[in-house]
């Protein structure tokens, strides 16, 4: 009893060391995507605060803090309060399943299922977010998050079929050691492509951030969060987007088997949030109609089409 105690003691510990590092980590991220974006658009980003603006994170941060909760008149408290605490548990819970350069806080055979299974609860709090608000464009936009992140998530979960027929397995450290010396990315270019949208999508970001288009929707299904419950959002979705780097640097990239073991790991978890920011700043937004039809009738296909090739070529069907 004593050793079990102190084993989940152990893990508690393990997760919340996890769980801070992961939190500044994202906070700097932010700060990063401020940067580049403001060097593309010919910007100097953040420049006031501490050498390279480096802590304008920690001031906005203290800004949220001061700020008063405000629950707008109608909207239903307990839930309106409760969304955002959610999200940011979602995006937390998730991360204690990653692997960490071929560390792990809790290792499962199944912790892919488990991490798409726990993300897949995004779009009921989301839903709630816009209808708790009780505001017409948070409620277009919980609807439109909600519909775009079901769409994909089945996206995501067709494209990683193939790199676990290839693996032969669904534990994050078998896939990666089945990548020595030839990366996932090169025997499945379709799959990658498909996890990469899907991601987007489920983070909303840009092409796909339909639900907080500015111009149609104010800030979407956060169009009435303001204070520390816009910040808990602004962390889900930074976390959201480091779990997503880490899931397709293990399931595509080789993970830490190949050069560079847990540093090259990271390099590269780095250089996919990079990616997704230069998206952010370059690409159009798509519409609704246009992402769902293209979700259902081209993505889901191609992802059934890629399934069954690979099963066929490594089983020799």
């Amino acid at each position: 009893m004593f050793d079990l105690t102190k084993e989940i003691f152990i893990i508690f510990l393990q997760a919340m060391g996890v769980v801070t590092l992961l939190a500044v980590f994202a906070m700097y991220v932010g700060w990063m995507e401020r940067k580049l974006i403001a060097r593309m658009h010919s910007r100097y980003g953040p420049t006031q605060t501490g050498k390279f603006g480096l802590l304008q994170t920690i001031a906005d941060l203290i800004k949220f803090l001061q700020k008063e909760v405000i629950v707008p008149h109608g909207a239903n408290r307990w839930i309106f309060l409760t969304v955002p605490v959610a999200m940011v548990a979602i995006a937390f819970l998730a991360t204690v399943l990653l692997p960490y350069g071929g560390a792990f806080i809790l290792k499962s055979p199944l912790a892919l299922v488990f991490i798409i299974a726990i993300i897949s609860t995004l779009p009921l709090w989301i839903t709630l977010a816009g209808w708790s608000s009780n505001s017409k464009y948070a409620m277009l936009g919980g609807l439109r998050a909600a519909a775009q992140t079901m769409a994909y998530e089945v996206v995501v979960l067709l494209s990683v079929l193939g790199v676990i027929v290839l693996a032969g397995s669904l534990d994050f450290a078998d896939i990666a050691k089945a990548q020595a010396g030839h990366w996932f990315v090169f025997w499945q270019p379709l799959g990658f492509f498909l996890f990469l949208i899907g991601i987007l999508a489920i983070i909303e970001r840009q092409p796909v951030d339909i639900p907080e288009a500015e111009s149609e929707l104010i800030a979407g299904w956060r169009t009435e969060y303001g204070s520390v419950q816009f910040a808990l959002f602004l962390l889900a979705e930074y976390t959201l987007m480091l779990i997503g780097a880490i899931m397709m640097v293990t399931l595509f990239f080789g993970g830490w088997e190949d050069w560079g073991g847990v540093l090259g790991f990271w390099i590269k978890v780095i250089l996919v949030a990079v990616f997704t920011m230069f998206a952010r700043a370059t690409y159009l937004r798509l519409r609704i109609d246009q992402l769902l039809n293209y979700s259902w009738a081209v993505l889901v296909p191609l992802a059934l089409v890629n399934f069954m090739v690979t099963a066929i070529v490594v089983n020799g069907i």
